[in-house]
């Protein structure tokens, strides 16, 4: 029988304190930070790079039309742990990565307001350690996800705030869960650089304890964004 010992390397200090102080989750589901483009024009290109919770991303956002866009976002995370099976002790390293894409619709609130609405879906693979069932840390399963994000807020020369509710669908082994996903995305800067930050909730419809696979509840990110319009418009 399995004894799951967690002692991560490599990783923050958050993201440790968190698996610590729930040490018998199985967490399968990271939620990544907010892909809620600033776009005013067709052109407007977004490339943001952001270290989160159980994420490390990429995300990039390019309007198609005047008020169609369409997103991107590629995350990795591994973390090394402890296991120990039949009393033996092993170190594992442990991968999560996932890509999704999405499609919206976008325009403005008088002279500073903003809004949109993007959906799309996403496939990764996690570490399947699930409740009742073998780990030894090479056994993986499929993460599939579908989302639908409204967002509003608004944008100036140097501060641009979003207030965000994404509704995602997520299905790891063969199981799914609903998650109200609420969240606020800060960027300041001056025109093509600027300091990325969000912070949110994922609030699962299904207590994650029904299901053999767990979720983290926060959403925390932090990063750099490049806004340019490669039309050059």
């Amino acid at each position: 029988m399995k004894t799951r010992k967690i002692r991560t390397k490599g990783t923050s200090w958050v993201i440790f304190a968190i698996i610590t102080f729930f040490p018998a989750c199985r967490l399968a589901y990271y939620p990544t930070s907010y892909n809620a483009p600033v776009l005013q024009k067709q052109g407007d290109t977004q490339i943001t790079g952001v270290i989160g919770l159980g994420n490390n991303e990429i995300q990039v956002a390019y309007a198609t039309f005047d008020h169609v866009g369409l997103t991107l976002t590629g995350s990795y995370f591994a973390e090394k742990k402890e296991i120990t099976i039949e009393d033996e002790v092993r170190e594992i390293t442990e991968h999560f990565t996932y890509l999704e894409g999405g499609v919206g619709y976008f325009d403005q609130i008088g002279s500073f307001g903003k809004y949109g609405i993007f959906g799309g879906a996403g496939l990764g693979r996690v570490p399947a350690d699930f409740r009742n069932s073998f780990y030894d840390g090479n056994q993986t399963s499929l993460r599939k996800k579908l989302f639908l994000q409204p967002a509003i807020g608004f944008t100036s020369k140097l501060v641009d705030v979003n207030g965000v509710l994404r509704l995602s669908a997520v299905n790891i082994n063969k199981e799914t869960n609903l998650f109200a996903e609420p969240g606020v995305v800060l960027l300041m800067g001056y025109k093509n650089l600027k300091f990325y930050a969000d912070a949110g909730l994922s609030l699962p419809y299904k207590h994650t304890g029904s299901l053999t696979w767990d979720h983290n509840f926060f959403i925390i990110g932090f990063g750099v964004q490049l806004n340019f319009n490669i039309l050059g418009n």
